[in-house]
């Protein structure tokens, strides 16, 4: 008997021995990096890249950190439109990935617990290529599939993140099947190039398909020039919406608040035509406007000139957008007014239709003289020598004389020969077009 007891207390003593040697080697860096190279061995068998890790330490019920990490497309799309562009081959990297583990809380309920991730010098790709494909799609094998029968709705809880940080960080979007070609200084939906990205936010979690969290600083700038100083607000993102509370946005030019935004879409490929399949609704409060902003969407805006006060409900999408209470007050001419109405045709600002309802506009004439000439920089009527210092009041309607039934067509009309000069006057002759004859307010 006390033979098999010596013999299992030598065995139980190698085993403790084994392990604590066990523990040892894990707690190496070398260890550690060489068993998780086997593991991505393993899983690139599964994806279509070359996954790469330089080092891995682990400290256990403390924190991971990955250093030069790359996940590379071993077949990325070649655009036979620029042959000597560089490929997009380098789907996401990191110089360091830490992640700061709760002991107390490491795997509760199922879920994955993080106290804190930081993300240094990080690069993110995604492509939208032709039939209909992708470089995520191509990567991961994702393989057209018969449609599945609906599932019940999942919101368990996946992940919590206490605390996230990512400094200098790179995204881009590129949609390969847009042969639209914008100016070099206008956000291009389909080519888009986001930099210098510094991140700091909290309470990120994951539960089903939707991610929500708290920015409480994010900054970038965009190849096309736009510098963004600041953004906060709380997040929700998934199922078709990107809902954002108490979102502020600071650039260079402007200061906006809104109390609400929301984006809705049907995936993320509508951002690749963003102008017609991205709905936005905001309710903007307090803020203040510079054309300059609005010009990297809309880079005709740029030839103009305003700088206003802004409070308005806004909805629709960026080519057929609706306004209410649009009021505003023109810091660089003194006047203000309030607007109903809708604009339907941007970025194409001489062919768009304008509809709208003024109301409770108030200037000077020499207020009226610099904003007209804010948005037409080469008109000079001379409003200004007229009643000096005396305010008007204005209620008003818009009107298009060309769509009235009772417009003297006998001098123009589409049966006449003459019908070209009427169409002319009517493109060339109006800033703003309209799709109606007569709008009246205050009636």
């Amino acid at each position: 008997m006390k033979r098999v007891l010596k013999i299992i207390a030598y065995v139980a003593g190698f085993l403790l021995v084994a392990l604590l040697l066990l523990l040892i080697i894990l707690q190496s860096p070398t260890a550690q990096t060489y068993a998780v190279r086997k593991v991505i061995g393993m899983l690139e068998d599964k994806f279509d890249a070359d996954i790469t890790v330089e080092k891995v330490h682990i400290r256990p019920f403390d924190a991971v950190v990955l250093r030069n990490v790359a996940i590379v497309d071993k077949a990325p799309f070649l655009d036979p439109a620029h042959p000597d562009a560089a490929p997009l081959d380098t789907f996401a990297r990191a110089r360091y990935i830490t992640a700061r583990i709760s002991p107390m809380t490491l795997l509760r309920s199922g879920v994955i617990d993080l106290s804190e991730v930081y993300v240094e010098d990080g690069y993110f790709v995604i492509t939208n290529e032709p039939d209909h494909k992708g470089n995520i799609k191509r990567i991961f094998k994702q393989e057209p599939k018969e449609p599945a029968p609906p599932k019940e709705p999942n919101d368990k809880e996946i992940l919590r993140i206490g605390r996230v940080e990512i400094e200098g960080f790179r995204f881009r979007l590129r949609n390969f099947n847009s042969k639209r070609v914008l100016p070099p200084d206008a956000i291009d939906w389909a080519d888009l190039d986001v930099s210098d990205i510094h991140l700091k936010g909290r309470k990120l979690k994951m539960h089903g398909k939707v991610v929500e969290g708290i920015a409480d600083e994010l900054s970038f700038r965009e190849k096309s020039g736009m510098v963004m100083h600041h953004m906060s607000g709380i997040a929700r993102v998934g199922n078709g919406q990107t809902h954002i509370d108490e979102l502020r946005i600071r650039d260079v030019f402007s200061d906006l608040y809104f109390k609400e935004f929301q984006m809705t879409y049907a995936d993320m490929k509508a951002f690749s035509h963003f102008l017609e399949e991205v709905r936005l609704d905001a309710d903007i409060r307090n803020s203040r406007v510079n054309l300059e902003t609005i010009g990297y969407f809309a880079p005709t805006l740029r030839k103009m000139s305003l700088v206003t006060t802004l409070d308005a409900k806004v909805s629709g999408y960026i080519n057929d957008l609706h306004v209410k209470n649009f009021t505003f007050n023109a810091l660089d001419s003194g006047l203000s007014a309030r607007v109903d109405g809708s604009l339907i045709g941007l970025p194409d600002s001489k062919n768009m239709l304008l509809n709208y309802q003024l109301h409770d506009m108030t200037f000077t004439l020499g207020e009226l003289e610099k904003f007209i000439r804010g948005w037409a920089p080469k008109v000079n009527i001379g409003l200004d020598k007229f009643a000096p210092g005396e305010k008007f009041d204005l209620h008003h309607n818009c009107e298009t004389p060309e769509l009235y039934c009772v417009f003297p067509f006998r001098l123009c009309s589409f049966e006449k020969p003459n019908v070209e000069i009427g169409r002319h006057s009517y493109r060339e002759g109006r800033m703003f077009k309209l799709y109606h004859g007569w709008a009246q307010d205050e009636v």
